[in-house]
């Protein structure tokens, strides 16, 4: 069996855990990603399923001639069959986050938080407020009702075969279901990929597994009130960035630095660890020496004092320097 999944970032992951799972032998897949074709202005290449059986999509509704009603009606024409899933995303978790420029990139931030940060004259406080307070509950309660709504909206009006929304308000609370708005997590993309297998009838031949967040390169934390509004049973203030220099996996403390100190600035921050006293300002990609103190940890983490920043190579005796994207010792 021939398939191809066209869609989003989505497509390539479904992809992956399906090649992962099924025999290579009886099912061969291939994948096409929609904001590639359309960036570049490429018709969808038809002629490409001459040799396709099945095509697995994501619904685009408002591209002009890349909607993917055309894409249906050219399939039931040529008797090549459809299965088609939602846009994978779910702001359940970020109530108020959108896509936009913070931090010298388009990424997923609040502008909310980013107009909050500016009232306050010191971090603590800043902190704290966050911590107890964030977001207003005019967002939190709205923006946590209307993204499932969405979803479910989104599944009844294209008459999506494979669904999420009842599975993402039934299990939200279990496990975190998605990492960023648009990055669901392992266990959504398998409820994803287990509906594939059941309407293609492809039990048979499962022969592997796929147990690792396809995934795991942006995480944004989940806020205190948030996770209290919700009634979570875990807690997730973990903020991870290692899809750009210099990689990141920090604390809530260290994603609220990025809203309070100057957007022009980047606190580099040290994975796993903690700075005393207030956070030192440098500037972008600029490479810091720090020094381990020598002493036991409160914290249960590693913590470290600014030496200096570097223009150049750290000198020979640095205890630990930050050599772009990872920790070195010299």
């Amino acid at each position: 069996m021939r398939i191809l999944i066209y869609g989003g970032c989505h497509a390539a992951v479904i992809r992956d855990i399906l090649q992962n799972m099924l025999s290579p032998d009886a099912v061969h897949f291939s994948v096409l990603i929609n904001f590639e074709l359309i960036h570049a202005g490429t018709p969808f290449p038809y002629q490409q399923l001459i040799d396709i059986d099945c095509v697995i999509f994501s619904h685009i509704e408002n591209k002009g001639e890349y909607n993917t009603t055309r894409l249906v009606n050219y399939c039931r024409q040529s008797g090549v069959k459809t299965l088609s899933f939602p846009w994978l995303e779910w702001h359940g978790y970020t109530p108020g986050a959108t896509k936009g420029v913070f931090g010298h990139r388009y990424q997923w931030y609040y502008p909310e938080l980013e107009q909050l940060a500016s009232s306050f004259g010191n971090f603590w406080s800043f902190h704290d407020f966050v911590l107890s307070s964030f977001p207003n509950n005019e967002t939190l309660i709205s923006g946590i009702e209307r993204t499932t709504e969405m979803l479910l909206s989104m599944e009844e009006r294209n008459a999506t075969d494979i669904k999420i929304a009842d599975f993402a308000k039934a299990r939200h609370r279990d496990s975190r279901l998605f990492l960023i708005p648009d990055h669901p997590s392992l266990s959504v993309y398998m409820h994803v990929v287990y509906q594939i297998i059941e309407l293609l009838d492809l039990g048979s031949l499962i022969v592997g597994s796929y147990d690792k967040e396809p995934q795991p390169e942006l995480r944004i934390p989940i806020f205190p009130k948030v996770a209290q509004w919700l009634g979570l049973d875990f807690c997730d203030t973990v903020w991870i960035d290692t899809d750009r220099l210099p990689k990141t996996t920090a604390t809530l403390t260290t994603y609220l630095q990025q809203y309070f100190y100057k957007p022009s600035f980047l606190l580099v921050p040290l994975a796993g660890a903690t700075f005393l006293g207030e956070p030192e300002e440098v500037p972008l990609h600029t490479r810091l020496l720090v020094r381990l103190v020598e002493r036991p940890s409160t914290t249960g983490q590693s913590e470290y004092l600014l030496v200096e920043t570097l223009s150049g190579r750290p000198p020979a005796n640095a205890e630990f320097a930050v050599n772009d994207s990872e920790w070195s010792t010299t």
